[in-house]
């Protein structure tokens, strides 16, 4: 998909910007919950060869490969903690408040 966005104009730096960054972020945590929950799903070796050229991987994802899985079990309960306290509500067009 980058490479066909890139022929059709948009720029390359930032779609891998954008690509490495959702990586990350969506990876790691499958990574953290699969760990807690003793589920295996996301292949690493896949993983590994898509961000092996992203040094910024290295920093932000590899740290949670290598987390042991009590210590994922800790990230992942305190998560479930979390409680808010106010209600979430997202204003987008045509939304009928009431």
């Amino acid at each position: 998909m980058l490479d066909f966005a890139i022929e059709h104009g948009f720029n390359k730096k930032q779609l891998d910007k954008l690509f490495i960054w959702r990586i990350c972020f969506i990876s790691k945590r499958a990574i953290v919950k699969e760990k807690a929950a003793g589920v295996k799903k996301t292949s690493v070796k896949t993983l590994l060869d898509c961000t092996k050229k992203y040094p910024v991987a290295w920093v932000k994802l590899y740290p949670f490969i290598l987390a042991p899985k009590w210590m994922c079990k800790i990230v992942v309960s305190m998560n479930e903690k979390k409680k808010y306290t106010e209600s979430l509500h997202v204003n987008r067009t045509g939304d009928v408040v009431g």
